[in-house]
């Protein structure tokens, strides 16, 4: 005899069923934020506002920009740079003249920079060196 296969419990989306409805993107939007605002640490709550109203508010302003299809993108570029860069560490050597993917820039006149030259406040001259 055949076995047959249990039917999955949650309905899974297929491709021509398009994405969630507008009415389920909200739900998972306020899903979210409540998850976010539950995960804030006791100590840190203050830092994101006085009473439950503004931490929401302000959990709901940090998402804002994850709507954006064009800063998706951008994000996406960046972790996908980040993660070549981190198994060719080769592909981040720059070519004189160009736009670098680690440390240095246009300034520098496309070299590397060592760690003291990528430091962005300069050492005080009474401090002692590292």
């Amino acid at each position: 005899m055949l076995a047959t296969r249990p039917t999955p419990a949650v309905q899974i989306r297929t491709p021509d069923m398009g994405g969630p409805t507008p009415e389920e993107q909200v739900a998972m939007r306020k899903e979210v934020e409540r998850r976010l605002v539950k995960k804030i640490p006791g100590p840190l709550m203050h830092l994101f506002g006085p009473n439950s109203a503004a931490v929401a508010y302000t959990v709901s302003t940090m998402l804002d920009p994850l709507s954006s299809q064009a800063c998706n993108a951008h994000l996406l570029v960046f972790i996908l740079d980040l993660a070549l860069v981190t198994v060719f560490p080769e592909m981040g050597v720059m070519v004189e003249g160009s736009s670098p993917v680690v440390g240095g820039d246009a300034a520098t006149g496309g070299r590397l920079l060592k760690r003291r030259e990528r430091e962005l406040t300069p050492p005080r001259p009474d401090s002692r060196p590292p």
